[in-house]
């Protein structure tokens, strides 16, 4: 879910299927190539789903994709806005 601030962009992400034990970041591409980390996390679940929030500076007009990288920069998931 994406929510408009007056700042940019609060992002809340639902993320199931991830392998327990994975330590993941977030991070948003904006339509002009540039990134913004929203976060980082340890999944601790072996089954359902995590909740993650962060929020980026870019408004929610310029988000094109969100990533979910491991910790070593290995894409997991691309999200199209």
């Amino acid at each position: 879910m994406l929510h408009r601030k007056p700042w940019g962009t609060e992002v809340e992400l639902h993320l199931a299927g991830v392998p327990k034990g994975s330590h993941c970041r977030l991070q948003v591409i904006a339509r002009d190539g540039r990134r913004d980390a929203l976060g980082s996390w340890y999944v601790p679940y072996d089954e359902g789903y995590g909740e993650y929030r962060g929020s980026t500076m870019f408004p929610r007009g310029q988000l094109f994709s969100f990533e979910i990288v491991g910790l070593d920069g290995r894409p997991l998931l691309t999200i199209p806005t």
